[in-house]
């Protein structure tokens, strides 16, 4: 299975999954199996932290926020070298776009997978997201520098060789806290 939340994440799920289904349990037991507003809140409850793998933010009538569409994945395939050689020219200056993308690359590459390089963890940003646009300019800075490369069929991206042998050498990028959040 696939790790898809931290274990404070996972922890919490499970708390507040089991406190509503305990709140579903002892209203059926103490109002003789009858389904009411609260049977189902507390089922609309419990579920709401599983929710958090697919959005990361809900939009309902009458408040605020709405929804990003994020999506995450890894792959286990090989990254070829896109150039001969892995030397890279460290003196490249990126956008803002372009170094959120990296760091967020990194933070969780570092996160899933450590010092493991035969995987990359991947993630896009879906067309209807206010962020889109900056996403799409540093996505094309990084692709014509060959630092990301991507999948045509899933729109997720990864570093390849050459993007990881570069902030391996740029601390500022990694340590970068304006990052996509999933």
């Amino acid at each position: 299975m696939k790790k898809f939340m931290n274990t404070p994440q996972l922890v919490i799920a499970i708390i507040i999954t089991t406190l509503c289904a305990l709140g579903i349990i002892s209203q059926q037991i103490w109002h003789c199996i009858e389904i009411d507003e609260k049977t189902i809140f507390f089922f609309a409850l419990g579920t709401f932290p599983w929710l958090t793998l697919y959005f990361k933010k809900f939009k309902f009538p009458g408040f605020e926020g709405e929804s990003y569409d994020r999506a995450q994945s890894n792959t286990d395939k090989l990254i070829p070298p896109q150039k001969d050689t892995l030397q890279i020219n460290t003196s490249i200056e990126i956008s803002a776009d372009g170094k959120k993308i990296l760091a967020t690359l990194w933070r969780y590459q570092k996160m899933y997978f450590k010092d493991d390089y035969s995987k990359r963890w991947t993630f896009s940003i879906f067309t209807s997201s206010p962020e889109f646009p900056h996403y799409i300019s540093g996505l094309a800075e990084l692709l014509k520098k060959g630092y990301v490369s991507g999948s045509s069929e899933s729109n997720q991206i990864l570093l390849t060789n050459e993007g990881i042998k570069y902030l391996e050498t740029h601390k500022d990028i990694q340590d970068l806290s304006d990052i996509y959040i999933f």
